[in-house]
């Protein structure tokens, strides 16, 4: 049987989240780049890392570090989206990165176990039934080597504003629907921790983000980058994000 791709049910196009980052509205631009921002700040890659961005989507990930790694791939479930991502790859002339489809909820393929340095899983664990959590980060530790490091992100539904943003996106329908549509797990910060110590990885670094950052958008890009590098290593529970580094 067919697996239903959510992002066609909900009509999001496979270049939503590049076109969010390069023309959505202000806030949700810096939403996006805030997701990009904790890459560097946390220094989670180098020249020598070999990257996977599980869950790529449109590939915001893989053109923005493309130029500061040894290779990246971007792995998704909607072949849609992987077409874009490939085809702009093309276009770009970017010859170290690939996409390619893959369900991290299959049985991971040799070619990719054990392979990577870092992986990144922004906004993708969430997505899933609480039944899968476990299989998802079983995967993901098939596929990073001894030693290698993945960062997660996903909605703080701890002490934090995001259950009301949610309400309010869903509410007045200000983008695709979110809770029990994409969003099927919540995740509190503690919560997200003891699911990854039960997977078998230890815990780096954790905290949230996008508090203020986000809002402060309206006063420049290069301010809103002062902030969430603030909320990133200050904010340790009340942002609407929630990173965890942890290596396997």
């Amino acid at each position: 049987m067919t697996k239903e791709i959510v992002e066609h049910r909900l009509n999001i196009p496979p270049d939503y989240q590049y076109y969010a980052l390069q023309k959505g509205k202000c806030f949700q631009k810096q939403w996006h780049r805030n997701r990009l921002i904790l890459i560097e700040e946390l220094h989670f890659l180098n020249l020598r890392a070999a990257v996977a961005d599980i869950g790529c989507g449109s590939g915001n990930v893989v053109f923005a570090f493309a130029g500061k790694v040894k290779s990246i791939v971007g792995f998704d479930y909607n072949t849609e989206s992987v077409e874009f991502l490939a085809t702009k790859l093309k276009v770009d002339g970017i010859t170290n990165s690939y996409a390619t489809t893959l369900d991290i909820l299959d049985a991971v393929p040799e070619l990719y176990r054990n392979k990577f340095d870092k992986i990144i899983f922004n906004e993708v664990i969430e997505h899933f039934d609480k039944s899968e959590v476990e299989t998802v980060l079983s995967n993901l530790s098939k596929m990073l080597k001894t030693g290698g490091e993945i960062l997660i992100t996903t909605p703080n539904y701890g002490i934090s504003p995001w259950t009301l943003i949610e309400l309010l996106i869903d509410k007045f329908k200000m983008f695709p629907a979110l809770l029990g549509e994409q969003h099927r797990v919540k995740f509190t910060l503690a919560g997200l921790e003891s699911y990854c110590k039960s997977a078998g990885f230890f815990i780096k670094r954790k905290g949230t983000f996008s508090l203020l950052s986000v809002l402060l958008a309206v006063f420049g890009a290069k301010f809103a980058e002062y902030i969430v590098k603030v909320e990133v290593n200050h904010l340790k529970y009340f942002g609407p994000q929630i990173f965890l580094v942890a290596r396997k």
